[in-house]
């Protein structure tokens, strides 16, 4: 049996949004991309329907040429819910794109 491979770890985070040049999310990709784990990072993905899609359509690429070369991904997205008093972690995240920013 072959050696196991640690999976490839794909973080992300948006960027600045109405009056927060420093979006929190962002912050927190910064730091954790410092981890040897972290295999790609990317720290300011445009806050907008069109800057989302050309995120996903770019990670879309990514994985499936690491996933056709054998290795297993993880992908995790950082957000800010500016409503929220707590941690929530999403397993599934549902956006209709009817939303202002």
């Amino acid at each position: 049996m072959g050696e196991a491979r640690q999976p490839l770890v794909y973080i992300s985070g948006f960027g600045a949004f109405g009056d927060r040049s420093d979006n929190p999310s962002s912050q927190l990709v910064r730091e954790l991309s410092k981890q040897s784990f972290v295999h790609h990072c990317e720290s300011s993905i445009e806050v907008s329907a069109i800057g989302t899609l050309q995120y996903l359509a770019r990670l879309h690429q990514d994985i499936a040429v690491a996933v056709s070369q054998g290795h297993e991904v993880l992908v995790v997205h950082f957000g800010v819910n500016g409503g929220a008093a707590e941690l929530n972690l999403e397993q599934i995240a549902f956006n209709s794109a009817h939303f202002h920013t």
